[in-house]
């Protein structure tokens, strides 16, 4: 026991009060059982304890804290909030292993954020509420034990505890009132977690619930879950492959930049979804919702049935390299039946392409051919727009409308910028497109020119 500046007398006296009060909290709580903090303490010397309303903790020489009673635990607006304000703030950084035990009712918000040294948790079954970043940013958290079910485990609760390996979450039975659901981004940016496992019960994965765990390579989702969350799984760059269970009805953009993706399954008595050779489709087959950036093959062409392919449906590929167009896809809402950003290289229109998308293939910076049918009669604004190393375009001899920017000036060529080039077969294409204002060079087909 360090001194503190007191006496060795007083020292003392402190010491057999800290003893009293401990044996009668023991009496008080019949907890001379095997496993109980009286037992604990033997051999392993108390170093400070506290109370807050009907809960108790106790910190040990052994780096042990054990928090007990029968009662909430104190929640503080946020982890900054928190910080110098928490009883046990001296010790927060040597906590090696927590202890909540039965009779706890919540894990209070930010009560444990930042606590550097923090191994172990274990938390009771009566604990129903994890606050918003209990445990934010315990870096070295290695092992959690958590309660079979929760009610609420609030944002951030887990985020960035970079040593987590594996995780069971809990079953959680409530929503939030205000955004219709919980735990969003529980285990985000917790960069060792390999696995996870969602308890059977669950019928939510939050928005970002595990948005950047970059080592999470297996997930195991229960039957019972009804929506995946926006971003839920976006960043999980070891995650090869994914299951859908039949109950899902709701996916909304979860997996961008899960670069090493090679398949996503559906169950097949899943009404609201389906799986054909790995992509995400929804059950009609109209909508292409994800393709997998790893998936095999170097050419796909999009389904006939196919009216609509999600915004970022086709990012970060590793292997395709020429999308084929089909005739039903069609000019949908905004976001819809973009290829923005992609790493295609060739694309082709099948005959029958009436018309393109805004900003269809704006920004696809590896995109160096392009072949347009004559039934093409409007490319729209920025279709092209960004594609650094797209030459030329040769244009339909229906053309009849050539949006603005739909199509870029220039090209990189190394460090320099080019002029691009436009191929048109008549002079009301030419007129079409200058009008726009494309300042690069405009050639015009004639019959001539096609017999040389």
């Amino acid at each position: 026991m360090k001194q503190y500046g007191k006496s060795r007398k007083d020292h003392m006296r402190e010491y057999l009060r800290q003893v009293i009060v401990l044996i009668g909290l023991c009496f008080g709580l019949g907890c001379f059982s095997a496993g109980s903090i009286c037992v604990k303490a033997a051999g392993n010397q108390l170093v400070d304890s506290g109370s807050y309303k009907e809960i108790r903790w106790t910190f040990y020489e052994n780096r042990t804290m054990v928090i007990e009673g029968k009662g909430y635990m104190h929640s503080y607006l946020d982890p900054e909030e928190s910080k110098g304000n928490r009883p046990w703030e001296k010790y927060i950084d040597q906590i090696k292993i927590l202890d909540i035990r039965s009779g706890v009712l919540n894990v209070g918000a930010s009560c444990f954020n930042d606590s550097k040294s923090l191994e172990e948790v274990m938390i009771a079954d009566t604990v129903k509420d994890i606050g918003c970043s209990a445990f934010r940013d315990c870096k070295a958290l290695k092992k959690v034990k958590m309660p079979s079910k929760l009610n609420h485990m609030g944002d951030h609760a887990f985020e960035g505890c970079i040593s987590l390996s594996e995780i069971k979450v809990p079953e959680i039975v409530s929503r939030d009132k205000l955004n219709g659901q919980t735990a969003s981004r529980a285990f985000k940016d917790c960069t060792g977690l390999k696995t996870a496992d969602v308890t059977y019960g669950s019928t939510i994965i939050s928005d970002l619930m595990f948005a950047g765990c970059t080592s999470l390579r297996e997930i195991k989702i229960p039957e019972t879950v009804r929506t995946i969350g926006s971003g839920a799984f976006t960043d999980c760059n070891s995650l090869t492959y994914i299951y859908i269970p039949r109950n899902v009805t709701k996916i909304e953009a979860c997996f961008s930049l899960c670069r090493r993706l090679k398949s996503i399954k559906v169950s097949t008595k899943n009404r609201k979804y389906k799986s054909i050779n790995g992509v995400l489709f929804t059950k009609s087959g109209k909508t292409l919702i994800s393709y997998p950036p790893s998936k095999r093959g170097k050419k796909y062409t999009l389904p006939k049935k196919v009216t609509v392919v999600r915004a970022n449906a086709f990012r970060y590929l590793a292997h395709l390299q020429t999308l084929v167009i089909s005739k039903d896809l069609k000019n949908r809402k905004k976001g819809d039946n973009t290829f923005q950003d992609s790493e295609i290289k060739k694309v082709v229109f099948q005959k029958g392409v009436k018309r393109t998308t805004k900003n269809m293939f704006y920004n696809c910076k590896d995109l160096k051919q392009v072949s347009l049918p004559s039934s093409i009669k409007v490319i729209s604004g920025f279709t092209f727009w960004s594609c650094n190393h797209l030459k030329s375009l040769k244009l339909p001899e229906n053309l009849r409308g050539f949006g603005k920017n739909a199509y870029d000036d220039t090209y990189q060529k190394g460090k320099r910028l080019i002029k691009t080039t436009v191929y048109v077969k008549n002079k009301r294409a030419k007129k079409i497109v200058r009008k726009t204002g494309y300042k690069g060079k405009i050639i015009l087909i004639s019959s001539r020119n096609k017999r040389k």
